[in-house]
């Protein structure tokens, strides 16, 4: 048998993903829980915001015609017509030669068209010098500055944020077309594997912190997780958990028995299941990984190794949910560029994603590799992101500016 039925390289797996063709339902939410969602349509400022013309500093309001050739030696003098209490909206009309006092956010009165600076003005009594000239519209928000009318605030396949739900809730957008989000299963395999919640551990057990990891990283995305719990390694076993919950989850995610040793599989379970996509990813770690897609199903055998898994999820897992869920832009993004303290060496034909430490020294960030078996958990817990080496190199050389994945 050979080791993989079908390996392909990272930019084949996200062409993969432009052409999945999954089904998606839209669902109406509340904006203030829509964080990490997809709009499913372009969602427009139905008001223009914020909706009135208003001042930016504390001072007076003015036409600026009136403050033209002002300076310190040559004020403007111009008599004080009224105070513009914070929201409310005066009744005042500003005439030539006039001003009103007015605080920072305050809305302009009608006549107004610019703003003085406290600073630059003195008051005395009934009237105000002026001691700078304004230009039009200066110290002041346009009614429709932030958004006009109809203007896009979010576009479809966009992933909500915090802060583009500030701006639905200040255009009154309460209610928002979004794409659904995935159920997924998380399934642990392997007769070694144990709860990791169990307190005592037999020599040759493992805890399950594979399927913790996974959980937590896709809870924060919104997604709705049930754990099934932990398959033997024997065919039955996985293939009733699977069977039993076939019509309850899009999403089947494995962890564990992704290899072709004699006591692994999961892909011959998977293929009564699905298409085999590809058995085999040329990804350094992460190889023996398997996608399968049934009718609107998909199934992804992950690496039982911790640091091959914890990878995946990053470079696989999370790029396939946002794909599905229908976002335009899916595809894992660098925080920026890092300088690596010591050489890297890899294998040509394979993408390399090597967890690093970052750290400062002399003013500079540089990042640390961390070395060593995929099996260990503390190569985890010490990093702080990964590098991407391109699958064409040999590796990278001390002082080499990488592409750099900050967790």
């Amino acid at each position: 048998m050979k080791e993989f039925l079908k390996t392909v390289s990272y930019k084949e797996f996200e062409e993969l993903l432009e052409k999945l063709n999954l089904k998606r339902n839209s669902a109406l939410v509340r904006s203030e829980v829509s964080e990490n969602h997809i709009a499913s349509e372009n969602i427009l400022s139905t008001e223009e915001i914020p909706g009135f013309y208003r001042s930016t500093v504390d001072g007076y309001a003015v036409r600026f015609e009136d403050t033209q050739g002002a300076s310190p030696s040559v004020p403007s003098m111009l008599k004080i017509a009224g105070e513009v209490k914070m929201g409310e909206i005066s009744d005042i009309y500003v005439k030539n030669g006039e001003t009103v006092k007015i605080s920072t956010g305050g809305a302009l009165p009608e006549g107004a068209n610019s703003v003085v600076m406290q600073e630059d003005t003195e008051e005395m009594g009934e009237w105000v010098e002026i001691y700078k000239s304004v230009g039009m519209n200066e110290n002041t928000v346009r009614k429709d500055e932030d958004y006009e009318r109809g203007e896009i605030i979010i576009k479809k396949g966009e992933r909500i944020t915090p802060n583009k739900i500030q701006a639905l809730i200040s255009s009154g957008i309460y209610e928002i077309p979004v794409y659904d989000k995935l159920k997924v299963a998380i399934i642990s395999t392997g007769d070694e594997i144990i709860d990791y919640k169990s307190e005592r551990r037999e020599r040759g057990k493992i805890r399950d912190t594979n399927s913790y990891l996974i959980s937590t990283y896709l809870e924060k995305l919104g997604e709705d997780i049930t754990f099934l719990g932990i398959a033997k390694d024997d065919r039955e076993s996985l293939k009733n958990m699977i069977e039993s919950n076939i019509n309850s989850f899009d999403l089947f995610l494995i962890s564990g028995g992704s290899s072709m040793g004699t006591r692994d599989i999961t892909v011959n379970v998977l293929s009564e299941f699905s298409e085999i996509i590809f058995h085999g990813i040329r990804v350094y770690p992460g190889k023996p990984l398997i996608f399968g897609k049934g009718k609107e199903k998909v199934f992804v055998g992950l690496p039982g190794h911790p640091v091959s898994s914890f990878v995946s999820i990053f470079t696989i897992v999370h790029p396939l949910v946002l794909a599905w869920e229908g976002a335009d832009n899916f595809k894992i993004s660098p925080s920026g560029y890092i300088k690596i303290d010591k050489n890297i060496n890899k294998k040509v034909g394979r993408e390399s994603f090597v967890l690093v430490k970052k750290y400062e020294k002399n003013g500079e960030f540089l990042a640390k590799p961390l070395f060593g078996e995929s099996g260990l958990v503390s190569l985890i817990a010490e990093a702080t992101g990964f590098v991407r080496i391109e699958e064409s190199r040999e590796g990278a050389y001390q002082g080499e500016s990488l592409e750099y994945y900050e967790f």
